[in-house]
């Protein structure tokens, strides 16, 4: 059975995404625990936390077979760090998921930096997202900056996406 923890991170609520894998895990054997934030909905086929201290959070991305994010940058650099299979969602500004659209600026920039067989994954569309639970497609290298190929450069890549 796979194990999936789902983040949206602690500042805002992400449904859209929430409810995505709570029917994925209505029709798949999996287990997920889910860091759901500020959201007051029931979500019934995934076990919802408001927020986890970051010992649990470490914990369950160790314990997870797959991790499905919001495209937050912590999220990101632990699951890359740990070499843990991650897809990421951006949240939408026209779906007023957040303030602006800088979540879809960083997937752009991972997309151009990852490929189908990278442990990173972009997913746009919440209606993919149960591709990347199929077991048989598991992302089977780790994280690979074109041309360069090393944590270091991948931390001077997200340096010039900060600046």
């Amino acid at each position: 059975m796979m194990n999936v923890f789902l983040t949206v991170g602690a500042q805002l609520p992400f449904p859209r995404l929430i409810k995505a894998v709570d029917e994925i895990a209505k029709e798949i054997d999996c287990n997920v625990i889910a860091q759901i934030g500020n959201d007051n909905n029931v979500y019934s086929n995934c076990t919802a936390h408001k927020f986890i201290d970051s010992k649990s959070y470490e914990q369950l991305v160790n314990w997870a077979d797959l991790i499905i994010a919001h495209a937050g940058m912590g999220t990101i650099i632990t699951c890359l760090e740990l070499s843990k299979p991650c897809v990421i969602v951006p949240r939408n500004v026209l779906l007023k998921e957040h303030r602006n659209n800088h979540q879809f600026d960083t997937a752009n920039k991972f997309k151009e930096l990852t490929d189908e067989n990278t442990l990173l994954q972009v997913c746009y569309d919440t209606n993919k997202l149960k591709y990347y639970f199929n077991q048989s497609h598991s992302p089977v290298t780790p994280f690979i900056n074109r041309g360069a190929g090393s944590i270091d450069s991948l931390v001077n890549k997200i340096e010039e996406l900060i600046r």
